[in-house]
């Protein structure tokens, strides 16, 4: 389908809601899904305009917020050791309140995962009942996603609410190391009217 047809609300399918004081269990949901889904990518026929034509399903990947992707793949959350789910970055833990966590540059490019590692180590996993590289055991959802390609990084907080806004914040306050300034008011009203002049996509819910 063409990207107008395919993110419209009218071709949204709802495989479920959960309500309750708990944590849901992701097989519940992800079990009888990904059997609809296994079935579907074997091919179905439909009659268009009288001709019987075959389709497929394929499934282009996954894309969840930080909360919901780490149990949707039964990986460790981001503030949790190994919890990228790109790359084998441990991560380290800073000292104080809280479980915060930073994977911060380091000289050495850490390994990148892949699927049938990523397969590996939700088995043993599974098996020992022992966390491995982050991966917590196995999940439905490994035999139609390949790991970590088709899941999509979460741009809103890894991107917007993470890196961007620390740079915003520098840039208007102009305490940038590379002496880009936004301090001036000029060009605070030119950003302002390039911002509520945008037009955002049609499922965006709020507004500038």
């Amino acid at each position: 389908m063409p990207p107008n047809l395919r993110y419209s609300f009218k071709n949204i399918l709802l495989s479920g809601l959960w309500y309750g004081r708990k944590k849901l269990e992701m097989k519940v949901f992800q079990n009888h899904f990904v059997q609809q889904v296994k079935t579907l990518q074997e091919g179905f026929q439909l009659d268009v305009d009288g001709n019987e034509t075959k389709f497929k399903l394929v499934v282009g990947g996954q894309a969840a917020d930080l909360v919901a992707k780490a149990p949707s793949i039964n990986c460790k959350l981001h503030n949790g050791r190994f919890g990228c789910s790109t790359c084998l970055h441990a991560g380290r833990r800073l000292a104080g309140r809280g479980d915060k966590r930073v994977y911060e540059y380091c000289p050495n490019i850490p390994p990148r995962r892949n699927h049938t590692d990523f397969l590996l180590h939700a088995t043993l996993a599974e098996q020992s009942g022992e966390t491995l590289y982050g991966v917590m055991g196995t999940s439905p959802v490994h035999d139609i996603l390949e790991i970590p390609e088709m899941v999509l990084l979460d741009y809103m907080h890894q991107v917007l609410e993470g890196e961007y806004t620390r740079r915003l914040s520098k840039w208007f306050n102009g305490s940038c190391p590379s002496g880009v300034s936004l301090r001036d008011e000029a060009t605070k009203e030119t950003l302002s009217g390039k911002l509520m002049s945008t037009r955002l996509p049609h499922d965006f819910k709020r507004k500038l």
